[in-house]
């Protein structure tokens, strides 16, 4: 009888009658292609996970146009090279089979099934390569190629060969290690490298930060890969401030597949600091993840796989809940409960987990919304800068702005000196505008807020260089002169008023454009 090769034994078990193979491996490797990731980032994640696996303290992901890794220019090639352990011929055969792993359904691990690498992989590029090596000098190599399987030209996985690494990856390899290379990545755009980098710095920093924070070391492109806590509290991050709400609650629950034996989950929320970051710019606030932030991050094992709005019960989310976080960290053992698709990207919870975790977990995400809702009221009624501190205090020299913008009556000025309604409130922002005026303001709660237009050529010629180069009394008369110009133009009545303000505003800001030479 002669020979049929087999990607994976378990891919492919054979049924002889009629040749109906369980698997049809040409159109499987192109459904393949479709599992789901939702970016670079969670596919290359998996390459990360299999290193992390190996013990490796370094990992460097590249990500390159071909011909700089030495490859024929088609686009753009990813490659993580780890200082793990490595694999011997038989270890590396296995872990391109989809499917293929010597610890299926280990629970020590990050992995379970055997799908990582390949199924990442081609989700991603038509050709995966990988080098490995367990002594120095000794690599073997082995390849998985899409548009081989699809045309019936690669039934198996090859035999490992000997070959030496790429010359542009021997500066990085350590005594043992493993290198993967997508090749032929038809997935990714070839101009959206830089973005891609910032992407991956800023996804894979986060699913792997108590990794990085235990002291392994991961980068892009030779950048290494910060730490991102979606909570805000641990200090090694590039945002850090918010307190831990409460003290963390575990919850136990029995495993289904150990009689007699339980397992924790720890749940933890924190409260972002109102006070000090609702001002910030609304690009900062998105960069730093802020907005749009709220959810809940879990844990598995020490490596994120998912984030959303769970176990919120009935609650809906709203702005508010940017400014508190959940973490919900368990481990492998807990599969059953969690349900955690293998691509690591979203969990599927049991209804006794849903049931369990929603009833504390709504009740408290109402009591930190409440707490947002209260502290951000009150944070903007405060001063956020020297000089709208000064003006906070001088407003009651001044005549009452109208409640319906303009001054109130000239009979009614001298019953306004120390009224109960005196308080006006100033506070300062930048941020990009979409009018070309250099500054806007606005009224609300009591508060006049300045922002003044990042964009225009006076924020980067003169405010900017100013605000640096002067005393801070200097600083503070330049803003109360900015301030002044605002309060005056709040002072319009009618919406004719109004309008033709705004317009010479706009006017002012173009003329003074040209003039600073924009």
């Amino acid at each position: 009888m002669a020979e049929v090769h087999t990607i994976s034994k378990g891919i492919r078990p054979m049924m002889r009658k009629n040749n109906s193979f369980i698997v049809a491996e040409a159109n499987f490797i192109l459904a393949a292609r479709e599992v789901g990731y939702r970016s670079p980032a969670d596919a290359i994640a998996e390459l990360v996970d299999n290193a992390v696996q190996a013990d490796a303290r370094t990992i460097r992901i590249f990500l390159r146009e071909e011909d700089e890794i030495g490859f024929a220019a088609n686009g753009l090639s990813v490659a993580v090279l780890d200082d793990g352990r490595g694999m011997n011929a038989n270890t590396l055969r296995t872990a391109l089979q989809f499917g293929g792993t010597d610890r299926f359904n280990d629970r020590s691990g990050l992995g379970r099934f055997g799908m990582g690498l390949p199924s990442s992989s081609v989700s991603q590029a038509r050709r995966l390569e990988v080098y490995t090596w367990t002594r120095p000098s000794e690599a073997i190599y082995c390849f998985l190629d899409v548009d081989e399987v699809a045309e019936g030209r690669m039934q198996e996985i090859p035999r490992p060969q000997k070959r030496e690494l790429p010359d542009w990856a021997r500066p990085y390899s350590s005594r043992t290690g493993t290198l993967v290379v997508w090749r032929k990545c038809d997935r990714l755009e070839k101009d959206s490298t830089v973005v891609t980098c910032e992407k991956l710095c800023s996804r894979i920093g986060r699913m792997f930060r108590y990794f990085i924070w235990s002291g392994v070391k991961l980068s892009v492109n030779g950048v290494s890969i910060m730490p991102i806590d979606p909570l805000f509290c641990h200090p090694d991050t590039p945002l850090s401030g918010a307190k831990e709400y409460g003290k963390p609650l575990t919850y136990k629950f029995r495993l289904p597949h150990g009689p007699g034996k339980t397992a924790a989950i720890r749940v933890r929320f924190s409260e972002l600091p109102i006070a000090e970051w609702h001002d910030l710019a609304v690009e900062d606030k998105r960069r730093f993840g802020i907005v749009k932030g709220a959810g809940v991050s879990l844990v598995r094992a020490g490596r994120e796989v998912a984030y959303g709005w769970h176990f919120m019960g009935k609650k809906r989310r709203e702005n508010y809940d940017d400014w508190w976080r959940c973490e919900i960290s368990f481990g492998p053992e807990l599969d059953e409960y969690f349900r955690p698709n293998y691509t690591k990207q979203a969990i599927h919870p049991a209804p006794v987990l849903e049931a369990v975790l929603s009833s504390d977990l709504e009740s408290i995400a109402h009591t930190l919304n409440s707490r947002a809702r209260r502290a951000y009221a009150k944070a903007k009624g405060r001063p956020n800068t020297p000089a709208a501190l000064v003006l906070s205090q001088r407003e009651k020299y001044l005549p009452p702005i109208g409640e319906n913008g303009g001054w109130r009556s000239r009979l009614r000025r001298s019953s306004f000196s120390e009224g109960p309604n005196r308080k006006c409130v100033y506070s300062l922002l930048v941020a990009s505008l979409r009018e070309n005026a250099f500054y806007s303001f606005k009224r609300e709660n009591g508060t006049l807020v300045l922002t003044l237009n990042r964009d225009h050529p006076f924020f980067e010629r003169v405010y900017a260089p100013l605000c640096h180069a002067v005393p801070k009394r200097i600083r503070v008369n330049i803003d109360c002169l900015l301030f002044a110009l605002a309060r005056a133009e709040a002072e319009a009545i009618s919406p004719k008023q109004r309008y033709w303000y705004n317009r010479k505003r706009v006017a002012w800001s173009n003329i003074l454009a040209t003039f600073l030479g924009s």
